[in-house]
């Protein structure tokens, strides 16, 4: 991910030709272009998430520090306070990608984020290929 944004992903080549022959689902790309004169980069992919979860997080004392009213979208947003997270299992259900966005969004002053879901398999399948390196992966509670 770029330090600026933390719910897009950026691969490689190596990386997006390995996802592409998987069955996993949910996954889409984009070409990334230099700003300043919108030429393509020849080893850089972003890994769209167009999908997003339907609410669901539990909102208690354990997972969320702090709930805030972001000053520029009038949306909420959650500060984690680092304990894990807790979501209403009926969310996750009928869920049919092996990677998904939160509904929710998290961040204080400029920042806004959503947590990026992988599934079980989507999870073992970077395990399995290398391609973990850097990753954060943290398990929800199901609730």
């Amino acid at each position: 991910m770029l330090n600026w944004i933390e719910d897009e992903l950026f691969i490689s080549s190596k990386a997006k030709d390995k996802l592409q022959k998987s069955t996993l689902k949910g996954i889409h790309f984009c070409d990334v272009k230099r700003a300043k004169d919108n030429e393509i980069f020849e080893d850089v992919y972003q890994l769209h998430i167009k999908e997003q979860l339907s609410p669901g997080m539990i909102e208690d004392n354990e997972p969320i520090a702090i709930t805030i009213l972001c000053h520029k979208c009038g949306g909420t947003k959650f500060i984690h306070s680092g304990k894990g997270f807790k979501y209403h299992n009926s969310v996750i259900e009928n869920v049919d990608v092996d990677i998904i966005k939160s509904s929710e969004a998290f961040g204080d002053g400029h920042m806004c984020a959503r947590i990026i879901f992988v599934s079980q398999d989507f999870y073992q399948f970077l395990k399995k290929n290398k391609l973990d390196r850097n990753l954060e992966f943290e398990p929800i509670l199901l609730v």
